[in-house]
């Protein structure tokens, strides 16, 4: 029974994959009944039984083999089930709007970082009264109460934008069943789930102009990068990007936009954009999200260029 259960998950990973992390198991070791049974389901197309299984297994079990495995099996249900994370059974409180987690790989000549971050909408200022990111094993990665991590809040038209972040780090978050929990103003208490996995780009978008430190007069031109995907990107995904240009040590952006899926750009024309001189950075960042249940996943590639803005030269001796 084992050798076959063994036989047959190794031509799902190989054939699929081109992995083989269940061949790494030591001969005396018992599989996981929710391993082998998500397995089962897996071979049988019953993809939300399969989920189901995985993410029971996730919540309690940390040996790092049999994590491995389950995440490396829960990515090959969602790419056989187009994404289709029904089987989630958790909801957002009352007036939590929606609720992102995004993992950035940010490079800024030739420097990388990673940040992570949970995001969301409410329709109050007041409305989350806690919030806590934790991993299965019970790392703490953000607690907005604890001050683990930076807590922001903005207006918006329609409500507030809330975010809890990380500092940046040197490394992204290790993937995984992170339990999310949240407690409202009105003492809702809710413990959601994500699993957070092929959550990190391994490559960053290409900024073709400006270049890294190069001094431009007060008519910028044309800004102009390559278009992005990321190694990464499965075919149930969306895309959108942000671009802005903001003064170094200044938060509010001099300039931005945001564009989605089929309205993605390449350039855009600055010539009619007037700026003092003075130290900026141009920012291009491109995210990848998918959902999951009522979050959406987000993987983020940003690429930063420092600039410079003198005013344009004149010619004294011109006329004499």
């Amino acid at each position: 029974m084992k050798i076959e259960f063994l036989k047959r998950s190794l031509m799902i990973l190989t054939l699929t994959f081109n992995s083989s992390l269940f061949a790494q198991w030591p001969h005396n070791d018992l599989i996981p009944p929710e391993l082998a049974q998500a397995n089962e389901h897996f071979l049988a197309a019953r993809y939300q039984d399969a989920a189901r299984d995985l993410v029971e297994l996730l919540k309690t079990v940390q040996r790092t083999e049999v994590t491995e495995s389950a995440l490396v099996l829960f990515d090959a249900v969602l790419k056989s089930n187009n994404c289709d994370t029904s089987f989630v059974d958790w909801t957002l409180p009352d007036g939590v709007n929606g609720l992102r987690v995004s993992q950035m790989r940010r490079e800024q000549a030739g420097k990388l970082s990673f940040r992570f971050d949970i995001s969301g909408n409410t329709k109050s200022r007041d409305t989350i009264s806690q919030l806590k990111v934790r991993h299965a094993d019970g790392r703490v990665i953000l607690d907005k109460n604890a001050a683990l991590g930076e807590w922001g809040i903005k207006r918006e038209d329609d409500g507030f934008k809330f975010v809890l972040e990380q500092e940046r780090q040197l490394r992204p978050i290790d993937s995984g069943l992170y339990f999310i929990d949240i407690v409202t103003s009105s003492n809702q208490k809710v413990e959601g789930y994500v699993i957070v996995s092929n959550h990190v780009s391994s490559e960053t978008p290409v900024v073709l102009r400006p270049r890294v430190h190069e001094s431009l007069t007060n008519r910028l031109g044309v800004f102009s990068w390559e278009d992005f995907k990321s190694p990464e990107m499965t075919a149930c995904e969306w895309r959108y990007q942000y671009g802005s240009i903001r003064e170094i040590n200044t938060d509010p952006e001099v300039w931005d936009f945001d564009r989605h899926d089929a309205d993605l750009i390449t350039k855009a024309d600055l010539s009619d954009l007037t700026i003092k001189n003075g130290k900026y950075v141009f920012s291009i960042r491109y995210g990848e999200s998918r959902k999951f249940g009522p979050v959406k996943i987000r993987r983020l590639s940003h690429k930063v260029v420092p600039f410079s803005v003198v005013s344009e030269s004149r010619d004294t001796t011109r006329g004499k």
